[in-house]
């Protein structure tokens, strides 16, 4: 029985309740009456409502800490440590939550849900803002390595120019008429009126 007892107690209980539809157990039958009644008898609305804002929800610190880093200075946006329990009781303390909460192996808050809903548009955006900067980063980056490409390319072209009219006109000073009879080569894109150097 002692072992029964221990092995529920280390497990998390999730209950099902069952509504009755109608009293003749049939698929087709719907009585409303009877099933509001039940509804209300149960508590279930309080207890959807109750559930959807995050109160008395029970929760392990590990799993806490993953869900509502974010609404404190303390752990956003990395911490590592092995003292979670603290870390947790940081957290509530920050946000005033301190005289709603019990501790224990298990983690029981009162209402930090809204507190991390208002919070996720921020880090959404700081999230989005730091991709786009990385992108554009790095078009601009890419940007530059051809526009230097461009320019050295440019520059081993004016050289090869320099280096045929060097050639060319090699002997122009032993010439008769010191070399204007010879034909200048077409220059290069580069050297031509119009374009940037």
């Amino acid at each position: 029985m002692q072992a029964l007892v221990q092995n529920l107690q280390s497990k998390e209980p999730h209950y099902i309740r069952c509504i009755k539809p109608n009293e003749i157990k049939s698929a087709a039958a719907f009585d409303e009456q009877r099933v509001r009644h039940q509804v209300c008898y149960l508590g279930l609305l309080e207890n959807v409502r109750v559930r959807r804002a995050g109160f008395a929800y029970r929760q392990r610190y590990d799993r806490f800490l993953k869900r509502y880093k974010m609404i404190s200075q303390f752990t956003w946006p990395n911490f590592r440590s092995d003292q979670k329990k603290t870390v947790v009781r940081v957290i509530i303390e920050e946000n005033n939550f301190s005289d709603d909460v019990k501790y224990g192996p298990q983690k029981l808050f009162f209402a930090l849900e809204t507190a991390r809903n208002n919070l996720i548009p921020g880090i959404v955006t700081l999230i989005q803002k730091t991709w786009r900067g990385y992108v554009a980063r790095q078009q601009y980056k890419r940007m530059k390595a051809l526009l230097v490409m461009i320019k050295v390319y440019r520059l081993k072209k004016i050289r090869e120019y320099i280096n045929i009219l060097q050639k060319k006109f090699h002997n122009a000073k032993s010439m008769r008429d010191y070399g204007k009879s010879i034909v200048w080569p077409a220059p290069p894109l580069a050297m031509r009126e119009g374009t940037k150097t």
